[in-house]
């Protein structure tokens, strides 16, 4: 039974490992956030905090132009970091910005959302999760090299921004699949967007989710039947050690009572020599009285005779 239990407590160990795993976002809703500073008067909706599979610190933020009017962002500090992207935004529109060491990402168009950022500094893979509604998006990549080629539909148009120091790239939100390429270069990185990844995350996690609840079911059950046992084992005890008093208690009786046997043997044992010294002491005395009565007899018989002889003989 405890085995049982180590096992599904294992399990659930490797599990919430597994689910940290898949579940690299960590969202917050932040609103005006005054510490970033901003041109203008735009607004961080959203800050998604998380950690790549390496250990690389990974934030995107998604910031809003809330005003009527279009606004433009020249400088922006963001993470300790300036940056100059010059990006313009139209009125109520959007844009996500993905910050990884020295390597940043901008999506750019009609109401765009990064919604997952996963970096493999090894294989060098920039996994992205994108969200838009628009018929367009633009993506904008900052960092160390330029993509040699870029494997996606052929839609998808790309090119480099010399005036920002960025490679861009602008297909619909039709593609699927995304695959920049930066293989020719020391810091070389690959990008790839993939729009159903984010779903597919989601899927899993909530279909983990569900594994957990139920091992959590099972470790509450296991819990339950261990109390009863524990319980039988108390109450087990408890019949043992009445069961020891009731042992003592007869082993006590059976010592006094065995005490009672020899003291009533050795009362016999006098009783018998007594009786013993009663039968044997008289008869010596028994057997003078005799003597004495046969002799008496004989004489009173001899007297008797010779008083006959003379009644006879006169």
């Amino acid at each position: 039974m405890m085995q049982r239990v180590a096992i599904v407590l294992l399990l659930l160990a490797l599990a919430l490992v597994a689910f940290d795993f898949l579940l690299p976002v960590r969202s917050e809703t932040l609103g005006n956030v005054s510490t970033v500073s901003v041109i203008g008067d735009l607004e961080i909706i959203e800050r998604i905090n998380f950690s790549s599979m390496l250990g690389d610190s990974v934030v995107i933020y998604r910031i809003s132009n809330p005003t009527g009017e279009a606004r433009r962002i020249e400088n922006l500090s963001l993470e300790g970091k300036n940056f100059s992207l010059q990006i313009s935004l139209a009125p109520n529109a959007e844009v996500s910005i993905g910050i990884i060491r020295d390597f940043t990402v901008v999506l750019l168009g009609g109401n765009a959302s990064l919604l997952d950022l996963i970096y493999y500094p090894s294989n060098r893979w920039l996994e992205v999760g994108v969200s838009c509604s628009s018929e367009w998006l633009e993506l904008l990549v900052f960092g160390n090299g330029f993509p040699s080629r870029v494997g996606a539909e052929r839609s998808v148009k790309w090119g480099i921004d010399a005036m920002r120091g960025a490679t861009w790239v602008r297909f619909p939100c039709s593609v699927q699949r995304i695959v920049l390429d930066f293989t020719s270069y020391p810091y070389a990185d690959v990008l790839v967007l993939d729009r159903r990844m984010a779903d597919l995350l989601r899927y899993e996690i909530a279909k983990l989710t569900e594994e957990i609840e139920a091992l959590e079911g099972e470790v509450d059950a296991k819990q339950a039947e261990i109390s009863l046992l524990l319980a039988e084992i108390a109450n087990l005890s408890e019949s043992i050690n009445q069961s020891v008093e009731e042992k003592n208690r007869l082993a006590l009786s059976l010592a006094a009572l065995r005490s009672s046997l020899g003291e009533l043997n050795q009362s016999i044992a006098e009783e018998r020599q007594e009786l013993e010294r009663s039968l044997l002491l008289p008869y010596p005395f028994a057997l003078v009285i005799a003597i004495s009565l046969v002799a008496l007899l004989l004489y009173v018989a001899s007297l008797l005779y010779s008083k006959g002889d003379r009644d006879v003989s006169s």
